[in-house]
């Protein structure tokens, strides 16, 4: 939620903006995908010809580019997905 990613953080449960670092990663070439688990779980590795996102950079992205786009900003996969490729 917006609320989970607030800095400075003003909730209990809180993850704060991962997303955001997480997202300048994969525009700087390497290639991430987030398994849909949990509040997701990362696979980083280093990729010579990236697919990279046509988004705003990290510091113009917002709460609502992330909420409208997860999927494709993070490369979220599914947990059955993760298992046939890992």
């Amino acid at each position: 939620s917006e609320l989970m990613q607030t800095v400075p953080r003003i909730s209990h449960a809180w993850n704060g903006s991962v997303w955001k670092a997480v997202y300048e990663l994969i525009q700087q070439g390497l290639d991430i995908q987030v398994v849909d688990t949990d509040w997701g779980c990362g696979l980083i590795r280093y990729c010579d010809n990236p697919e990279l996102l046509h988004y705003p950079k990290k510091s113009e992205a917002t709460w609502n580019d992330f909420k409208n786009n997860r999927n494709e900003m993070m490369h979220v996969i599914s947990k059955e997905d993760f298992l046939k490729l890992y």
